[in-house]
């Protein structure tokens, strides 16, 4: 299974992360209304999803169960990057090489690019959530002492 599920009233505040219509999200802004003579509280929120940065609103009541993604993050050392974005990546832990992922942010395959064509040893973060993945950032691999 790929997500849980969690109370609204623990689950929905910022920077935590929600399923809106499917797409796992995170949650950038959170208010509460107060229990009127029609019901309870209810929540509002603005949520970004993860993977296409689209911004999502949402509301529900305070007393219901949200699904919340299961979400796994992984570094992986950059052996290869080609200008259209493919990657050839190795998972330091298991020696597995994984070459199915694209970077598909522009600002960040840019910077990927450059800093490997300019000799950079490279390792970038895959965030994965609902059987989806991406490349999410890179940073400098540590030199071995």
């Amino acid at each position: 299974m790929s997500f849980t599920t969690a109370p609204a009233s623990t689950s929905l505040v910022k920077n935590g992360h929600i399923l809106v219509k499917g797409r796992p999200c995170k949650i950038v802004d959170v208010s509460k209304s107060k229990p009127g003579k029609h019901g309870s509280a209810k929540y509002t929120f603005t949520a970004v999803d993860i993977f296409t940065g689209s911004k999502v609103e949402d509301m529900c009541q305070s007393g219901v169960m949200v699904d919340v993604p299961i979400i796994k993050r992984s570094e992986y050392q950059l052996l290869n990057v080609e200008e259209d974005g493919y990657t050839s990546l190795c998972d330091n832990k298991t020696g597995a090489v994984k070459e199915d992922l694209r970077i598909t942010n522009d600002e960040l395959r840019q910077r990927v690019i450059e800093r490997f064509n300019k000799g950079d040893n490279l390792t970038v973060t895959v965030l994965k959530a609902m059987e989806e993945e991406a490349i999410i950032d890179c940073k400098t691999t540590p030199e071995d002492k």
